[in-house]
């Protein structure tokens, strides 16, 4: 049984899980709006996380890795499934931190140099990291409800094949398939901060 005190903080992580999941899209909307130049088809995220308006991207960037760095916590602090959901919040963060160095070395994506080779590893290391999360996590939440177990099954099954195809991508689509592989992994979290919510939000009215 959950003390009142972790009942507050699964309420708020998943809260911060969330706004970290909103800031990221506006953050991008943001970014398109007033960068009229850019094309969301064509170009990708980090094309746009360069220049005068870089600040809009990259803290919706910073913002998101700070919700999956609450989600983490929510986690590690529900003890749910032993020793898989443990690590799952250990990939959570290792997630923050991942997606933090991809915000700080946008600014070399498209570069040769030392800073252009950071940001691939890191974005090569997102794809692993996600793969291995859910590999973690899908037990434990098909312990709370089949569906979220099979929500979880079929994100990662979509993740593992979706993602790859970017490499074969038409350059002219490659800011939407970016986009779009974005928003999955975005759906994804978001997932995960409305089950520490309401798990919160449930201990918290029966308490």
């Amino acid at each position: 049984m959950l003390s009142a005190v972790e009942r507050k903080i699964l309420f708020a992580c998943g809260v911060g899980g969330l706004i970290g999941c909103l800031a990221v899209v506006f953050g991008n909307l943001v970014g398109i709006l007033v960068y009229e130049q850019h094309d969301p088809i064509s170009e990708t995220i980090s094309k746009l996380a360069v220049g005068q308006y870089a600040w809009i991207v990259d803290s919706g960037m910073y913002l998101f890795a700070a919700g999956l760095m609450a989600c983490a916590f929510g986690l590690y602090r529900w003890s749910w499934a032993g020793a898989r959901w443990r690590a799952a919040s250990n990939f959570f963060a290792l997630l923050s931190i991942d997606i933090t160095v991809i915000a700080l070395f946008n600014q070399y994506a498209g570069s040769y140099n030392a800073g252009m080779k950071v940001h691939t590893y890191a974005v090569y290391t997102l794809y692993v990291l996600v793969c291995l999360t859910v590999l973690f996590v899908i037990s434990g939440l098909r312990e709370i409800s089949e569906s979220w177990g099979r929500y979880a099954l079929w994100f990662g099954i979509f993740w593992a094949i979706l993602t790859p195809l970017y490499l074969i991508t038409p350059t002219e689509w490659n800011g939407a398939y970016e986009r779009f592989l974005g928003l999955l992994l975005v759906g994804g979290v978001a997932s995960i901060s409305w089950v520490l919510l309401r798990r919160g939000r449930r201990y918290l009215a029966q308490g």
